[in-house]
């Protein structure tokens, strides 16, 4: 799918997880040791998130994988923001990207700091989780309080 100087990316088989793997690229130079590995189980993987937003507010996370979680039996899909876990309120595909799934999740109180940590997790029938890579999702500075001047009589 592309390669440099120093990444390769590729499509894997489609096979189950734990399947040995041996890769090795071959150029006009000349074939490379192999690498061996297993399939891992797929998983959603995040290209970025909206922002800056506030508690509250709905945020979308551009996500790939989603079309897999599909495939699978899932007893939950959801997006854990911080430490706090929110339910994905939708999920459509992204007209400008194949592949590409744009998410909306709330935003829960208790956010602090100038921006925060957001991983997609899918937890399986049996129990088993396979979670995206992090983002980050930038933090609105809150507004302080109107004060109310005291009154005295």
């Amino acid at each position: 799918l592309y390669a440099s100087t120093d990444q390769i990316d590729f499509l894997c088989p489609e096979v189950p997880p734990s399947t040995a793997l041996e890769i090795a690229v071959e150029t006009a130079g000349g074939l490379s040791n192999p690498l061996e590995t297993g399939v891992e189980d797929a998983s959603p993987g995040i290209f970025g998130t909206s922002g800056p937003a506030g508690p509250g507010d709905t945020v979308s996370i551009r996500a790939t994988g989603m079309n897999w979680v599909a495939r699978f039996p899932a007893v939950r899909t959801f997006a854990r923001i911080g430490t706090q876990y929110v339910p994905i309120e939708s999920n459509v595909p992204d007209p400008l990207g194949p592949g590409v799934s744009i998410l909306t999740v709330t935003l829960p109180s208790g956010i602090l700091g100038e921006s925060v940590p957001v991983v997609i997790e899918v937890v399986k029938t049996d129990g088993h989780s396979v979670a995206s890579n992090p983002a980050l999702i930038p933090v609105a500075p809150s507004q302080p309080a109107a004060s109310h001047p005291n009154i005295v009589q």
